[in-house]
């Protein structure tokens, strides 16, 4: 069973004997014109980034079932699982190393003009070998090259991010 987004579904997939994942449209968004081209901008965005700390965005196409972006699996959970299953992180070197991490990897992005918009836990994926971050879900990302809509995840976004 896949995993579910806001506006899309996530399912892990083998290629070419290598774990990947496949993102699509959930359905009822799969024909809109605004969530096809913030879908596609989320690839163009992501798919230069080439960072430790970012998830590889490998490539996009469309089938029978619609458009779909192929990234990079990564084996870990995500920081929100960590917190609910844990309730804190007691480990003070790894929340050290989290944070370390997650500040090279949006330094990197902001150097590229990019913002991702969407920063939060859901987004923040601990490996389960050496313990490294990823940073995921660029869905919300802008740069200064798009059109900056009102977006985000309430609890987590700027008053600024939502009213633009």
């Amino acid at each position: 069973m896949p995993n579910q987004g806001g506006m899309s579904l996530v399912q892990k997939t083998k290629i070419l004997g290598k774990w990947h994942l496949i993102k699509r449209l959930k359905s009822e968004y799969a024909q809109h014109p605004v969530y096809i081209t913030n879908f596609e901008k989320e690839f163009d965005i992501a798919y230069h980034l080439d960072h430790p700390h970012i998830v590889r965005y490998l490539n996009k196409g469309s089938d029978q079932e619609g458009l779909y972006i192929i990234m990079e699996y990564v084996d870990g959970q995500s920081l929100r699982t960590i917190l609910d299953q844990d309730g804190i992180i007691k480990n003070h070197k790894l929340i050290e190393r989290i944070f370390l991490q997650l500040l090279e990897a949006l330094s990197y992005l902001h150097k590229h003009q990019i913002y991702h918009l969407d920063l939060k836990p859901e987004n923040i994926l601990i490996t389960n070998k050496g313990e490294n971050i990823k940073l995921i879900d660029f869905g919300l990302s802008q740069t200064d090259s798009h059109f900056p809509v009102a977006s985000g995840t309430n609890n987590y976004a700027s008053p600024e991010q939502l009213s633009t």
